[in-house]
């Protein structure tokens, strides 16, 4: 079975599932599966960059929409240094310092229900800076406009046995779930392997399921 993009994963699903009623469901399954990649991989196909200006009228930059999780960022000027802590430490220790040159951030929620989390300095920018921000991203979901990406790409066993995981959870298929999420944990825990390998500059450990998409 060929399972290279979005309409061959949901053939793919309901043929694993054994059921042919659960057509209005495949795409809850597949979100689903989606929820938990964006949660729980890491990987260095997930890494982008975006720029952040900063300006004296204001102590935060928006993140991007796609926004995961900080990898890195850095000023594109000497000192490039800035660290991160936690909101509260970044409150007491700038909140009544004059500004100046910004040396820490951290990460503010959103304020409202759809809004962007934003990254705050400390001190305050006393001018116009530049940062380049280097993030993981959300991994571009699957539908009829999009039906395909990087990890239906590289691992398309991840999308199935996560999302039939998903789906055999739906239909209480408990043994059978069993063995499909066992499944998608082991392609996970070569994903993150060799993210490891990457940052310690070695290939990682090889572990492949029998599981098995023909």
């Amino acid at each position: 079975m060929s399972l290279a993009n979005y309409s061959d994963l949901k053939t793919a699903l309901a043929s694993w599932a054994v059921r042919s009623d659960l057509t209005t469901q495949l795409d809850d399954f597949i979100d689903m599966a989606e929820a938990e990649f964006n949660r729980t991989l890491r990987t260095e196909q997930m890494i982008t960059e975006a720029t952040l200006t900063l300006s004296s009228t204001s102590s935060s930059a928006n993140l991007p929409s796609d926004f995961l999780e900080v990898e890195s960022v850095s000023f594109t000027t000497s000192p490039r240094e800035i660290n991160f802590v936690p909101r509260k430490q970044l409150q007491d220790q700038y909140a009544t310092l004059s500004s100046g040159r910004p040396k820490v951030y951290s990460l503010r929620a959103p304020a409202t229900t759809g809004g962007v989390q934003r990254m705050i300095f400390g001190p305050a920018p006393d001018g116009a800076y530049t940062l380049t921000l280097s993030y993981y991203q959300q991994l571009p979901g699957l539908s009829t406009s999009n039906t395909t990406n990087w990890l239906m790409t590289k691992e398309p066993e991840a999308y199935l046995f996560c999302a039939l995981s998903k789906g055999l959870s739906f239909i209480q298929d408990t043994e059978r779930k069993a063995e499909i999420k066992a499944g998608w944990q082991e392609i996970k825990a070569q994903l993150d392997s060799e993210d490891e390998g990457r940052k310690s500059g070695g290939s990682g450990t090889q572990v492949r399921t029998d599981l098995n998409v023909v």
